[in-house]
């Protein structure tokens, strides 16, 4: 094996804990959520990093006994345009209280959304096969719909006082 492919093995490692620990984050954060709405989004993309894990998972096993990478056709887990929904008045006195709120969720949720596209770039970027190109733009691609979603739901609280986002 080449230095270029241990450390593609080291990378989709790497990747699998993210994407466990990512899927885990989402979990805790809905089962916090005081709002349906919001506990409806974190779940949502709870499992659709749980959706990542498998497949990345399913590549780590093909790559290990047959060599080759699998087909990643995408997932898509629509989550609709949400109306503005006001914070509630327990929400804005946890806010302003300073204590761990849905806030630390978002921005650790922007973090983590940013490095799984820099991770999935990167190892798009270390590997010569078409279908493994293919399968961790693909990956990189979501994780970026996430980060944006992330952002604009950050953005609408910090600055509007509201849960609002546009969709998937």
């Amino acid at each position: 094996m080449s230095e270029q492919e241990l450390n593609l093995v080291d990378a989709i490692q790497i990747a699998l804990e993210a994407e466990k620990q990512s899927a885990a984050m989402y979990k805790e954060a809905a089962e916090n959520a005081k709002d349906s709405v919001i506990k409806d989004l974190f779940s949502s993309l709870s499992s659709f990093e749980q959706h990542h894990y498998e497949k990345v998972n399913e590549l780590a096993d093909s790559l290990k006994k047959k060599g080759k990478f699998v087909v990643y056709e995408g997932y898509s887990l629509p989550i609709p345009a949400q109306s503005e929904i006001p914070m509630s008045e327990e929400a804005k006195k946890t806010l302003n209280a300073g204590k761990p709120s849905m806030m630390s969720v978002l921005t650790l949720a922007q973090e983590v959304e940013a490095q799984a596209v820099k991770r999935y770039t990167s190892m798009g970027e270390q590997t010569d096969d078409k279908e493994g190109k293919k399968m961790f733009g693909k990956l990189a691609q979501e994780e970026q719909q996430h980060l944006t979603l992330m952002t604009e739901v950050y953005w609408n609280v910090n600055n509007r006082g509201i849960w609002a986002w546009s969709g998937l």
